[in-house]
């Protein structure tokens, strides 16, 4: 199957999944999240007993859609538990997460994980950096998402 197709439908697939999940995306992040949602998707539905990703057809595209779906919330869900694992070992005194990791987990996807994380567990909350930080990664996504559809 041609690379294109698979860029084509990941594309449209990571589009439509960022916008059902909410969050935000460039287009190459829209296109990488479309791909592996398709790899995701077509592993799932095999243990439907049904056909994964086929080619540029609607079925293909349903198939990226779901998986895509999936990788979103499994990137906010882990950034979400990495966040409370980290205030859990910093009231423990214990090995920290290192901090680059936790602004990484936003940069791929885990924006409004870090956000949760950040309201529910109270960390990192004193830090300005990641006061500021992340949610300007929220808005530059949300406004790299807005620039790229409206182009």
């Amino acid at each position: 199957m041609s690379i294109i197709v698979w860029i084509i439908i990941g594309g449209l697939a990571g589009w439509i999944a960022n916008m059902i999940m909410k969050t935000d995306g460039s287009l190459v992040k829209n296109i990488v999240t479309g791909i592996v949602g398709a790899l995701i998707g077509g592993f799932v539905m095999s243990f439907f007993g049904a056909a994964g990703f086929t080619g540029f057809n609607l079925w293909s595209f349903l198939v990226a859609l779901i998986g895509s779906i999936i990788l979103i919330a499994v990137i906010n869900l882990l950034t979400f538990i990495v966040y409370g694992a980290d205030k859990r070992r910093a009231r423990k005194g214990k090995w920290r997460v290192p901090e680059k990791t936790l602004f990484l987990l936003p940069l791929l996807g885990g924006s409004i994980g870090a956000l949760l994380g950040m309201r529910v567990f109270h960390h990192k909350t004193k830090h300005w950096y990641f006061v500021w930080g992340i949610p300007a990664i929220l808005l530059a996504q949300i406004a790299l998402a807005v620039w790229i559809y409206t182009k």
